[in-house]
């Protein structure tokens, strides 16, 4: 049995700063060290449960802020990401109580629709993540006591007549004609 020759760890450099590459200037390796401190995010991908809230014939419509959201700036329908082993119809009261307070009281839940559809989603730390926006609901408000969360800056109810009239983001838009309340 022959033993691989084992190298002298003194003819190796014991740091990054100990290195230089032939014909590059002094500090060329130092110069890409902060790259070892990044570390990559792994795509996060969430299932989106998505509320379209109804009450007495208008719709609820939300506001994006310039800086966040999956579309910035833009009418939107409220919703977020299911957590882990969350059922699915307690992931969309969470998201409604957090997103539009305790106050509005929403009645009947009922299934709608799908979409598999991938968004990216701003932050305002500027990090993002990758969003499935998939599970639609009709939901039957029960009154129309809303208090925004920080994801929107702006709310209102809307008429189906006056829908076009918003700067809808696409999503929102597509939604809406398929439930036959926008016109193309």
């Amino acid at each position: 049995h022959v033993k691989p020759a084992r190298r002298s760890d003194s003819l190796w450099p014991a740091t990054l700063n100990q290195l230089q590459p032939i014909g590059m200037p002094p500090g060329f390796i130092q110069s890409f060290q902060h790259l070892s401190s990044i570390k990559e995010d792994p795509v996060r991908q969430r299932v989106i449960v998505c509320p379209l809230i109804q009450n007495q014939g208008a719709y609820l419509l939300c506001r994006m802020p310039l800086d966040r959201g999956a579309f910035p700036g833009q009418w939107a329908l409220s919703g977020g990401g299911l957590e882990p082993d969350e059922r699915i119809e307690e992931g969309l009261r969470r998201e409604i109580r957090e997103e539009l307070g305790h106050a509005l009281q929403i009645g009947a839940v009922q299934p709608w629709t799908f979409r598999d559809d991938i968004r990216t989603k701003l932050y305002p730390d500027g990090s993002s993540e990758q969003i499935h926006m998939s599970l639609i609901f009709d939901c039957e408000a029960l009154n129309r006591d809303v208090t925004i969360n920080e994801e929107f800056d702006a709310h209102a109810w809307v008429e189906p007549k006056d829908l076009g009239a918003y700067d809808l983001n696409a999503a929102t838009r597509i939604t809406l004609l398929a439930k036959g309340l926008l016109s193309s």
